[in-house]
């Protein structure tokens, strides 16, 4: 089985394994918490772990050293200096730039139809569902970032995780506060026995008018 692996893959492997393991060991562990919720906050895009994102800062960073180590020598001057350390910084701090964009998008991706999937859930509880089932329906009848977080809560709730910590854990990873305001209004609401539906209403109208002056703001902004 081994043999069978490309020559690339059986070299590159190992050494990408050590070069994380080394820039694991030495990144300060708020920088490596940080990191992983970044990528929660991205949605955990294909292929990207915390070792490969740590493995690429190294790589790039090592690569604009070189680079602008060679400019350098070849023509020295402050000039050369400062672009050295501009690819190094931009190598090293690339990744994070790419997983900030990333995130930001599935943020605004999630804001923009939060209010229609409050809708949907409400309408779902007010027909009889359960607020478990209307999350299951929703997640499974919508495409979507927030449509995929709502499957991950099913998914937690049916592994054992209590409904309130589940929407806890969704609004930790997507660090909305729209969001998180509408999971702290369903725990009161559970906790103080008010209809899920009656808050779900609220929540979505307060949805739509911010997302109402939200439009209205970045209208402001735009030339005549």
């Amino acid at each position: 089985a081994t043999l069978q692996r490309g020559a690339g893959e059986r070299v590159g492997g190992p050494l990408v394994d050590r070069i994380a393991a080394l820039a694991r060991r030495h990144t300060p562990a708020g920088r490596l918490d940080a990191l992983e919720l970044r990528l929660l906050r991205a949605g955990t895009p294909p292929g990207w772990t915390v070792e490969r994102v740590l493995v690429a800062k190294v790589v790039l960073g090592g690569t604009g050293a070189v680079l602008g180590g060679l400019r350098f020598v070849v023509a020295p001057s402050t000039l050369g200096v400062a672009l050295a350390v501009a690819l190094v910084a931009l190598g090293f701090f690339g990744p994070d730039l790419v997983l900030s964009h990333k995130a930001d998008q599935r943020q605004q991706a999630i804001k923009r139809t939060l209010a229609d999937a409050i809708d949907q859930l409400t309408v779902s509880v007010q027909a009889g569902l359960g607020l478990d089932a209307a999350i299951a329906r929703v997640g499974a009848t919508t495409k979507g970032p927030l449509a995929a977080e709502l499957r991950r809560v099913v998914q937690d709730i049916r592994a054992g995780m209590g409904r309130t910590a589940a929407l806890t854990a969704l609004a930790a990873r997507v660090q909305l506060p729209e969001l998180r305001q509408v999971v702290m209004a369903l725990a009161q609401a559970e906790s103080l026995g008010v209809p899920v539906s009656q808050s779900l209403q609220v929540q979505a109208s307060e949805l739509r008018v911010k997302r109402g002056q939200h439009a209205e703001e970045q209208a402001m902004k735009l030339p005549v």
